[in-house]
Parts: structure tokens; sequence; C-alpha cells
């Protein structure tokens, strides 16, 4: 990934943690690039084409999974049990600042702040 910096990386995910979503047809926001990483285990995975035409890889530790381009639309088809694997956004330099903050933002007013109201006695 040349020139592009890792905004978030996620925990190490497991056939039972890796989220739902990422299961469906799903893709990256405008300016986000994605990577893939595998551990342990191996997963198949399906890249739709904008004629509907899928593509599918299988991926496993030693054959890891491309770079996610720009909105390209993809899902995880399956994960075998033993799966480990991590999932990382990347963005260019002029728009991590932004990334970053967006992010601060939304953990912060979406996740953390509302948990703190609960406790404010009014």
């Amino acid at each position: 990934m040349n020139k592009l910096i890792c905004y978030k990386q996620f925990a190490i995910w497991h056939k039972n943690t890796i989220p739902l979503a990422l299961m469906e047809r799903h893709n990256t926001k405008e300016g986000t690039w994605a990577q893939l990483t595998i551990f342990l285990g191996s997963l198949q995975f399906v890249i739709f084409g904008e004629n509907g035409n899928k593509q599918q890889y299988y991926f496993d530790v030693n054959n890891q999974p491309i770079q996610i381009q720009l909105q390209m639309w993809h899902k995880i088809a399956f994960a075998n049990d033993d799966i480990e694997c991590q999932l990382s956004f990347y963005c260019n330099k002029n728009t991590f600042f932004y990334k970053k903050m967006v992010l601060h933002f939304y953990i912060q007013k979406f996740v953390l702040f509302p948990k703190l109201l609960n406790h404010v006695k009014y």
C-alpha cells in the first residue's frame, strides 16, 4: 500500500467475531482502501464486478487477500472455524486527518458520550 496511511485497525477476529456485515455484499467508503490480513486458517472471498459477475478467491496465511480498492463491492463468503484475521483501513495522506477526526468524533458522540449520559442525574 504505497503512500497510504493506516487510520483504523480492528482487533483480531475469529470465526464467531467477524462482523456479520462483512459476510454480506458491501463496499468501502469513498477514499478508503482496506486490507484483510490472515494469521491462521482460510476464507473464501468474493468480489463483485460492475456487470454483476462474481470472482471467488481462497485466501490463507500463505496467500493473503488483495488490497480492497476504493468502493469495490465484496464480501467474505466463508471462513474456516480456525480463522484469525484482522482488518485495517487506509487512506491517502491528504485525507488522514479528516478520517481520524471523523472516526474519533463518531466514537465519542455515539459510543462513549451516550454511555456517560446514562450516569448523569438531572
